[in-house]
C-alpha cells in the first residue's frame, strides 16, 4: 500500500486556480523535462540503475498528513481574494496589491490567504522587490508548514530570485511529505549544477531515475498494488516528460484491467504531450471496450495534435517538399 499524502482532486483544481491567477502576472516555472538533464554540467545514467529490491513509496513517507492544516478560510477572506482577483485579472495592479496585502497577512492560514500571499509574491518580483518577496515567501512557509503545494510554488519562486539554499529547504520538504514528487529530484539536481556542485547533482539525478524505474515497475504490476496506489503513480507520472514515463503509460493504458487506471494513462500521455504515443492512443482506440477510456483516448489525440509541431510527431501544418513524389505516408 502505498501510504503517503494523497494527490485530491479538490487539491490539485487549487493548485491550478492559483497558477492561473499567478500566471496573469508572470509565467511559472513548469515542471522540467528530463530532457533538459542533458544541458547541465551533469548527466544521469542512460542505462537502468542498480539499485536494492524496489521498496514502496510508503516507506520513505514522513509526518503527519497537513491537509486539514489548509482550510477555506472565513467569508471575509473569501470575498477580499475576489475583489482582489478582480482588479489583478483586469490588470488593476495597483488597486490589487493592497488588498493581496491584507488578506495575506490575515488568519486563519487559508487556500485564500496562502493565494494571496504568492500573487502578492509574484507582483512584488515582477516590480524588481525581489527583497520583499523572499521576505514574503519566508513568511509564508514559516505559517503554513510542510504542506506540499505550496513549499512546491514558493521552492520554485526561491529558485527563479536565485535563493538556492531556500529553494532546496523547500523541495526537501515538499518530498518528506510526499516523496512520489520524483520531479523535484531533477530541480534539485539542476540546482546543485547551477551552483557547481557536481557530486551532488549527480546523486539527486541519480536518485531521480531509480525512483523512476521503481514507480514505473510497481504501476505496471496490478496484482501488486491497489487501483488508487496506481491512479497515484499514474498522475505524479502525468507531471513528468520522459520516455521512460511514456513507455509505461504506454503499457498501463494497454494492459491494466481497470478502466479508471487506464483513462487516466491516456490523459497522462495527453499532458505529457507525449507525441511519440499517438500511434499507441490510436492502436488502444480501435479495441477498448469501456467508453470511458475511449474519451480519455479522444482527448488525449486531441491534446497531442494541438501541440505537435512539423517534423516532431503530428504534422499539423502543410508540409512543403521539392520532389513531390516524396510526400510523408
Amino acid at each position: 500500500m502505498i501510504d503517503s499524502h494523497p494527490l485530491s482532486t479538490a487539491r490539485l483544481t487549487w493548485v491550478t486556480c492559483v497558477l492561473i491567477l499567478l500566471a496573469a502576472c508572470k509565467e511559472q516555472p513548469a515542471p522540467p523535462s528530463v530532457a533538459d538533464k542533458t544541458k547541465e554540467v551533469v548527466t544521469a545514467p542512460a542505462s537502468k540503475p542498480e539499485e536494492p529490491a524496489p521498496k514502496e513509496p510508503a516507506e520513505e513517507a514522513k509526518g503527519d498528513n497537513p491537509y486539514d492544516q489548509l482550510g477555506p478560510g472565513t467569508r471575509e477572506q473569501q470575498q477580499l481574494l475576489v475583489r482582489a482577483k478582480s482588479r489583478f485579472l483586469n490588470n488593476d495592479i495597483a488597486g490589487a496589491e493592497p488588498l493581496f496585502e491584507e488578506l495575506a497577512g490575515s488568519s486563519p492560514i487559508s487556500s485564500p490567504q496562502v493565494s494571496a500571499a504568492l500573487a502578492l509574491g509574484s507582483i512584488y518580483e515582477s516590480s524588481e522587490r525581489s527583497d520583499k518577496a523572499l521576505a514574503l515567501y519566508k513568511s509564508l512557509l514559516d505559517r503554513v508548514g510542510p504542506i506540499p503545494e505550496v513549499n512546491l510554488m514558493v521552492g520554485r519562486a526561491f529558485a527563479a530570485q536565485g535563493a538556492t539554499k531556500d529553494a532546496l529547504a523547500a523541495f526537501e520538504r515538499v518530498l518528506d511529505v510526499q516523496p512520489l514528487y520524483i520531479f523535484l529530484w531533477v530541480e534539485i539536481g539542476q540546482l546543485h549544477a547551477s551552483s557547481g556542485d557536481k557530486e551532488k547533482s549527480a546523486e539527486a539525478l541519480l536518485n531521480y531515475e531509480r525512483k523512476l524505474y521503481t514507480m514505473a515497475d510497481q504501476v505496471r504490476a496490478p496484482d501488486q498494488i491497489g487501483v488508487e496506489d496506481r491512479l497515484q503513480i499514474v498522475e505524479v507520472f502525468s507531471f513528468i516528460e520522459d520516455d521512460k514515463v511514456t513507455m509505461t503509460l504506454i503499457e498501463v493504458l494497454a494492459k491494466d484491467p481497470e478502466s479508471d487506471v487506464r483513462a487516466a494513462a491516456a490523459r497522462a500521455i495527453g499532458e505529457t504531450m507525449a507525441v511519440s504515443a499517438r500511434p499507441a492512443l490510436q492502436e488502444r482506440q480501435k479495441v477498448e471496450q469501456s467508453d470511458l477510456v475511449q474519451g480519455a483516448i479522444r482527448d488525449a489525440l486531441a491534446q497531442l495534435a494541438a501541440v505537435a509541431e512539423p517534423g516532431i510527431g503530428d504534422v499539423t501544418s502543410p508540409t512543403f517538399v521539392n520532389d513531390k513524389s516524396k510526400l510523408p505516408e
